[in-house]
């Protein structure tokens, strides 16, 4: 639309002191008159660009015009777009880069040491271990077709290790409990599912468009946190030279010290193959106290891999 690319060519000049005509044209996938035309029609809105000839010359804002950002402090800036550049990262989005560029444009061209200090001191990134090449062109088609309204296809992996092939409306890309999920409108089940990026393969948008059916995101993931199993309680008891890693995965309030410097800590996981991992993932530093059946399955599973290896 006109007035989104003129919105545009306002938000590039401010943070620029001098943009070329032939630069806005590529950049917009227009012709050079028509970026003359919509200068023209800034102007006539009240915003002065000023158009310097010659080889070096090109489009530049009256450094007397900004627009006016005093309802965002540097603050504001700094973490806004801190946050969406961890997000533009993981999802790869140019339109999320453009976003990004708008809301610099509120500063100063030449922004303040402290700001430029505080970009070296945070980091924001949203991309899961493991984020390989592959996980990028899935979120990307994924994408693709969120804004097409188109359905996809994949191969989806339960916590149980059970694959099936689903046909699902892709409705929102979700970032929650350390990991992007795809809430969508699953054909197989005629229900909204939730589903792990991570455990998606072979993903194919469809040519079938559907229409966006109403859902409460929030309320939704609320419901999913509020339905997770709850078994018995998990007790763990691990070495004491394993403190450090401990107190990195759990809380604070989950561990308790025994006197000759054990951890002891009780949480309420449901048992499936994760936690078989996770447990496993410590070796010989961890031991299950309780449930009897679990100290009884991680047995099971070590005898198993012993005969393996030997």
């Amino acid at each position: 639309m006109k007035i989104d690319r003129l919105l545009s060519i306002v938000m590039h000049l401010l943070g620029r002191d001098m943009v070329s005509a032939s630069e806005l044209a590529e950049r917009h996938g227009v012709t050079v008159r028509t970026i003359q035309r919509d200068v023209d029609a800034i102007n006539a809105a009240g915003i002065p660009i000023t158009a310097i000839h010659g080889p070096r010359g090109g489009y530049t804002i009256l450094d007397t015009f900004r627009i006016d950002r005093q309802f965002l402090t540097f603050d504001d800036l700094f973490f806004i777009t801190t946050a969406l550049r961890g997000i533009a990262d993981s999802l790869e989005s140019g339109v999320v880069e453009k976003t990004v560029g708008k809301i610099r444009s509120l500063t100063e061209r030449n922004p303040p040491a402290e700001i430029r200090q505080r970009a070296e001191r945070l980091y924001v990134d949203f991309r899961a271990l493991g984020y390989s090449a592959h996980r990028r062109s899935h979120m990307a088609l994924i994408q693709r077709a969120l804004e097409r309204n188109r359905c996809i296809s994949f191969t989806d992996t339960s916590s149980r290790l059970k694959q099936t092939r689903r046909v699902v409306e892709p409705h929102t890309l979700a970032f929650k409990w350390y990991s992007w999920y795809l809430l969508a409108w699953c054909r197989t089940r005629k229900d909204f599912r939730l589903f792990r990026l991570s455990r998606i393969r072979d993903p194919e948008m469809e040519p079938e468009v559907f229409r966006r059916r109403a859902v409460n995101v929030q309320a939704f993931l609320d419901r999913m946190a509020a339905k997770m199993p709850k078994g018995e309680p998990v007790v763990l008891r691990f070495k004491p030279e394993l403190r450090v890693l401990v107190e990195d995965y759990f809380t604070m309030e989950d561990i308790e010290r025994d006197g000759d410097g054990r951890l002891t800590v009780t949480v309420d996981f449901p048992e499936d193959n994760w936690l078989y991992g996770m447990i496993l993932s410590y070796g010989d530093g961890v031991e299950v106290i309780a449930p009897a059946h679990l100290r009884d399955r991680i047995a099971d599973i070590c005898e198993k891999n012993l005969r393996l290896y030997r």
